[in-house]
């Protein structure tokens, strides 16, 4: 394939994965079974309460527009969509789960 394709720079990711699970990695690797249920405790409270924030916000998604007429969504820029079936397979499972 020619075109040029969007890849996720996974050592970033895995810098900020090692980065936000230092701690608990810390407290396995010094065997400290407490201290890393802790901190991996203060993770997932952390991710609960930004659930919580987001629920309370209005979500706009960025990429889609509901049609109220059709009850569907669709993708906001089609004519710049060089994969119309990534778009479709997106809508359908934000569709499915009713996400947006």
């Amino acid at each position: 394939r020619n075109r040029k394709q969007s890849k996720i720079k996974w050592k970033a990711v895995g810098v900020f994965s090692c980065r936000l699970w230092q701690h608990v990695t810390r407290a396995i690797m010094d065997k400290d079974q407490m201290r890393a249920t802790q901190e991996k405790f203060v993770l997932e409270e952390a991710q609960r309460q930004e659930v919580r924030e987001r629920a309370e916000r209005l979500w706009n998604p960025r990429l889609f527009t509901f049609n109220s007429d059709t009850n569907e969504w669709h993708y906001r820029y089609p004519e710049y969509g060089h994969n119309s079936t990534l778009i479709h397979y997106h809508t359908q499972v934000l569709q499915k789960y009713n996400v947006l």
